[in-house]
């Protein structure tokens, strides 16, 4: 019998055993390929274990992966040597851009302050990067069986973390861990009432991810460069217990309670910015520098002054389109007061848009939006009750404009809209 022709045989009689979960030993896979029993024992020993072949707790062996490729494949996985390495080699690679790839979808989806569910899409995915990630790096230092189960499915995302973070107080670990429980527990945990705790966890996340990249020495060819990554959202609180109370009752309020419990106290237990980003500065009236994390300079040695600029979450302080503005003012006077073209006159009679971040309004670029902040509806609602005229001098001011814009459009629009 050719080589080939036995290799074919061997693929089917593989994909054929796979396919029907069908256990085997290697009499039985000797007699169903025409090999004698001792090359197949070689071919399962230097070859297919923990690639094709696995074993099982009966002492019985389990065929896996063999559907998965075509036969010239395997038939070069086979025929040349150290074919087996570069195979695992190509399946590591596979599972590590997978996580890559779901690793920036995330921040992507985190990043978009209009896209709905954000937060919970942005944790199953993170969870699912550093799931595949684990698994490639335990298929990369322990081999492909280490990732399956004796019933033939991979090992949880939790056995993954503790096979790769051993150690069970590391930070990282620990992080880890409350990833997979707010996944697990998405429905009453993933919240945006509790975004800034939420926020934190997530960060933490996200360094540590890159961090495992540069360890595991993995290539990172989707950055270049540090993004601003997850904004964190540390200017706002959390909403209060007896508010998530009211909103989604009591078991969820319980169990909300519960997880910022947990949170507060493995921040303070651990201490590390690994587990959760601290968002805590100390300012102290000390000589020595070291003790504070702001210095106040009042003389010319004083370092020169910058502008931190504080990272916004839009849901909470831009979070209506025009429509919704419209809507809040109709009822709160329980009546049509304005309508798309009044909103554009108080807008311009307001200069609100003048600049594209204020507190009534945020442009964001890409997609072009406009959003516009509950500041926005008091101010309205002030101005239509201090004086009955408003709506008419907007529009009449804003009428004016138009008509000047449309002289002017030879040579290009007006600004200051």
């Amino acid at each position: 019998m050719k080589t080939r022709d036995k290799y074919k045989k061997l693929y089917d009689t593989l994909a054929t055993l796979e396919a029907q979960g069908i256990k085997f030993d290697r009499k039985d896979l000797a007699e169903k390929t025409g090999y004698s029993e001792g090359t197949i024992g070689v071919y399962i020993r230097n070859k297919l274990r923990n690639t094709f072949v696995f074993d099982t707790d009966s002492k019985k062996l389990l065929a896996k992966n063999v559907n998965a490729i075509d036969f010239p494949t395997f038939n070069d996985f086979m025929s040349q040597k150290g074919k087996k390495a570069r195979y695992q080699s190509n399946l590591f690679t596979t599972l590590r851009e997978r996580s890559l790839q779901a690793f920036y979808n995330a921040i992507s989806i985190y990043n978009n302050p209009i896209r709905e569910y954000r937060v919970e899409s942005f944790c199953i995915l993170l969870s699912n990067s550093w799931e595949i990630l684990l698994k490639a790096r335990i298929i990369e230092a322990q081999g492909e069986s280490k990732i399956y189960r004796t019933d033939s499915k991979t090992i949880s995302f939790r056995r993954a973390i503790e096979l790769v973070y051993p150690k069970p107080k590391d930070p990282v670990r620990k992080n880890l861990e409350l990833l997979n429980d707010l996944r697990d527990h998405a429905v009453h945990l993933l919240l945006p009432d509790i975004q800034q705790t939420l926020s934190r966890i997530f960060q933490a996340s996200v360094f540590n991810y890159l961090q495992a990249l540069h360890s595991f020495n993995y290539p990172n060819q989707y950055m270049q460069e540090n993004p601003g990554l997850i904004t964190l959202v540390s200017d706002l609180n959390d909403i209060e217990n007896r508010i998530i109370k009211l909103k989604y009752g009591d078991n969820t309020a319980n169990r909300i309670n519960n997880f910022l419990s947990s949170v507060t106290k493995g921040e303070k237990s651990i201490g590390d910015s690994r587990f959760i980003i601290p968002v805590e500065y100390k300012v102290v009236l000390t000589k020595n520098i070291e003790e504070g994390d702001f210095r106040i300079a009042t003389d010319s040695e004083g370092q020169p002054a910058m502008l931190i600029n504080v990272p916004k979450d839009l849901n909470r302080t831009h979070p209506f389109r025009s429509t919704e503005i419209i809507e809040k003012v109709n009822a709160h006077y329980q009546k049509i007061v304005i309508n798309s073209y009044t909103f554009q006159a108080i807008v311009f009679k307001e200069k609100v848009r003048t600049s594209p971040q204020n507190e009534y309004y945020y442009f964001i670029e890409n997609p072009k939006t406009h959003k516009f902040s509950q500041n926005l509806v008091e101010l309205i609602i002030r101005r239509i009750d201090e004086n009955k005229n408003y709506i008419e001098l907007a529009k009449r001011k804003y009428g004016d404009y138009m008509k000047l814009k449309r002289k002017r459009k030879r040579n290009g629009t007006l600004h200051g809209f």
